[in-house]
């Protein structure tokens, strides 16, 4: 079977959820009997040259649809996006669509705008795939999507880095996302304010739709010594802050996946995050869940990690379990079982 990807954000030279699924999902393909054909857009295809030298790859935009390969039996849009050009059958990965059901989290410019390209994706797939139940329910609560053209596939996780934990002399909690208004990371700002001044709360990620709003009320209440936004991280630099943290903060008001959790229980690190979304699906019962405007509950839970060592043992430990059965290996399994339902 020959199947064209679309390739782009494997290559994001800050890589986000949708990035690491791409590069990881190609990789896990790459293992199986396909033959691959990766496409880019023309901004990301000398990267895309140097990450995957041995791959067959196209520019994906108009007017290089020549340049594209004719006998392609599948084109799968990683992005809850797709080309305007015209393939045999087509496949996109949905991830969310908090674009079109709120208008709370973006500008109206950027709804406006990712609304047409996920309307005019979902329309257009013979299949589609979402990441999680609560983004398939989603579809087809918003879209009107027959659930039957839907398959849910979670995405994996990486193996934990061989990074050992820490026990910094000041202990802090830390939140991974960009600073933004869906991921709540008001929330996670005032958990921390409830708590002893010797803990801290590390940010880690850029900043996004709504972040003037968590930036001064720390500046107003004066947490500017124990709240660190540390910008967008690496996977390296990453590690290491998983590796000190006491638990991982995450109140996101709305996930289709939500990477740091997963990521946070593979390398032993207790999980206090929100009852919302898709959270309660991919945290299961390894995770402590709170409505994600309960600061007090959560700094609650957040004070037990810190003070009962034990606690903190039984939490991490079934987090570990938990996050195993996430695999990459998996995920390639069930995307490749689509294409095939899909050509017999």
């Amino acid at each position: 079977m020959r199947v064209a990807l679309d390739a782009t954000y494997s290559v994001a030279p800050q890589p986000t959820g949708v990035a690491r699924y791409s590069r990881r999902l190609v990789e896990s393909l790459a293992a199986t009997d396909l033959v691959l054909t990766l496409a880019a857009r023309p901004r990301s295809i000398s990267a895309l040259k140097r990450t995957f030298p041995n791959f067959q790859r196209r520019i994906l935009q108009e007017p290089f649809r020549f340049l594209l390969p004719r006998d392609i039996d599948i084109f799968h849009g990683l992005n809850q996006r797709l080309p305007a050009l015209r393939f045999r059958r087509t496949v996109t990965t949905i991830h969310d669509i908090f674009p079109l059901s709120s208008d709370r989290y973006s500008s109206p410019e950027f709804n406006s705008k990712f609304s047409k390209v996920i309307r005019d994706a979902v329309s257009r797939s013979d299949a589609l795939i979402a990441v999680s139940a609560y983004t398939r329910d989603e579809i087809c609560r918003v879209l009107g999507v027959d659930p039957a053209k839907i398959t849910v596939v979670h995405h994996g996780i990486d193996p934990a880095a061989m990074v050992a934990r820490e026990t910094p002399d000041e202990p802090y909690l830390l939140t991974v996302g960009v600073v933004q208004t869906r991921k709540n990371t008001l929330a996670a700002v005032r958990t921390i304010e409830r708590l002893p001044p010797r803990v801290r709360l590390i940010v880690a990620g850029g900043v996004g739709y709504g972040a003037e709003a968590t930036q001064e009320y720390v500046r107003r209440a004066g947490l500017a010594s124990r709240v660190e936004f540390a910008g967008h991280c690496d996977e390296a630099a990453l590690d290491r802050l998983y590796a000190g943290a006491s638990a991982l903060l995450f109140p996101s008001y709305e996930e289709g996946f939500g990477f740091p959790v997963l990521e946070a229980m593979a390398r032993g690190v207790p999980v206090i995050a929100a009852r919302t979304s898709s959270i309660p699906e991919i945290a299961g019962d390894a995770a402590q869940l709170f409505d994600p405007d309960d600061d007090r509950g959560m700094a609650d839970a957040a004070a037990r990690i810190l003070e009962d060592s034990a606690w903190a043992k039984q939490w991490s430990e079934k987090g570990r379990r938990h996050a195993r059965q996430f695999t990459w290996e998996r995920c390639a399994q069930e995307t490749l079982a689509v294409y095939r339902q899909l050509v017999s």
